[in-house]
């Protein structure tokens, strides 16, 4: 096996990893704080995230042909101090986020009709897709805040419409 493969194949399984360890941590806290695997809203954004997660991989790999791109992607601590804060405040909101809805599950403190539940599941899908589209046009996407020799300011696709579109895929 090639360099090359090797590369790209220490990168399928990072990403499968971090992907799996994703889908592991998230399903612990929604089903654990919902007490039940009874939960299909719970199985289907998984299901959502697993897809789209599956679906960049094999984009940047097989399709774009761009592993330097998948390589930044896995990236995920920050360098900078104010940068580390804002990654800490941010996983301590993803946590409650993730906490609430099992919570609301298993103490019944509201009722949301099953349309309204897939809709907010095509929601999401709409923020993925959205958050693609960002990755497709701009090639040096990171999880981490970092400038590299030869980065361009983009401004065709999504970044023609808003500055930074990651952040409006991650909010919907």
């Amino acid at each position: 096996m090639s360099a090359e493969q090797n590369y790209r194949t220490g990168l399928i399984k990072k990403s499968v990893g971090q992907t799996l360890a994703l889908l592991l941590i998230l399903g612990a806290m929604l089903f654990l704080s919902a007490g039940t695997l009874q939960y299909w809203e719970a199985w289907a954004y998984l299901a959502i995230l697993l897809a789209a997660n599956s679906f960049m991989v094999v984009y940047l790999i097989l399709i774009r042909n761009d592993p330097e791109l998948l390589a930044r992607r896995l990236r995920l601590k920050e360098k900078e101090p104010e940068q580390k804060l804002i990654q800490t405040f941010s996983f301590i909101v993803c946590v409650v986020v993730f906490l609430l809805p099992g919570l609301n599950k298993r103490y019944g403190w509201s009722s949301v009709p099953s349309a309204v539940v897939v809709a907010a599941d095509m929601i999401v899908v709409l923020g993925l897709g959205l958050f693609w589209l960002a990755v497709r046009e701009n090639r040096w996407a990171s999880h981490i805040i970092e400038v590299e020799q030869d980065q361009q300011v983009i401004t065709t696709g999504p970044y023609a419409l808003v500055r930074h579109p990651m952040y409006s895929a991650a909010l919907l």
